[in-house]
């Protein structure tokens, strides 16, 4: 796109100026990241992480076509402690007033407290006009998921002994 624009420099110059235009790239997939419940998020390590499939990029047209994670009704809201969640829910970036799932990772140590973030990922970007394309180009980290979160392991009884014989 051209633009014919004025410049004033003292004297009366014409000139063209190159617009630029910007789109934010789709993601095709997020990470769900999981952290004990103390320390800064920005130096520590998370404990588990998982990464859910949102979409599918076309590569000749460059649309991200949202798979069955997305376009969804929003959850009602949660009651009460949650223990042992197995999803998230997120504003979907394909259709606003709905909401995406992407799967908590499995095999959580027991605890209370834990937190959660989400990075979503883009196949490319160039995040800026002159830098360079980034592949795979990740989101900066979500605000933390309300609320905590705890684990707790489902121990079942053992299996009844079977074919029990008396013997003399």
């Amino acid at each position: 796109m051209r633009v014919s624009v004025i410049v004033l420099l003292g004297l009366l110059t014409c000139g063209v100026v190159e617009a630029q235009t910007s789109t934010t790239a789709q993601p095709t997939s997020v990470d769900i990241l999981v952290f004990p419940p103390t320390g800064n998020l920005s130096v520590i390590t998370p404990i588990a992480t998982r990464t859910t499939v949102i979409g599918t990029l076309n590569t000749s047209t460059g649309v991200v076509t949202p798979n069955g994670q997305c376009g969804r009704a929003p959850a009602p809201p949660a009651t009460g402690p949650i223990v042992n969640p197995t999803q998230v829910e997120f504003d979907d970036v394909f259709a606003p007033g709905k909401k995406c799932v992407a799967f908590v990772p499995p095999g959580l140590p027991d605890g209370s407290g834990y937190r959660v973030v989400a990075v979503a990922t883009a196949v490319t970007c160039q995040p800026s006009a002159t830098g360079p394309v980034v592949t795979p180009c990740p989101s900066v980290r979500s605000q933390v998921g309300v609320p905590p979160f705890g684990v707790v392991s489902v121990r079942t009884p053992p299996v009844a002994p079977t074919s029990l014989v008396v013997l003399p």
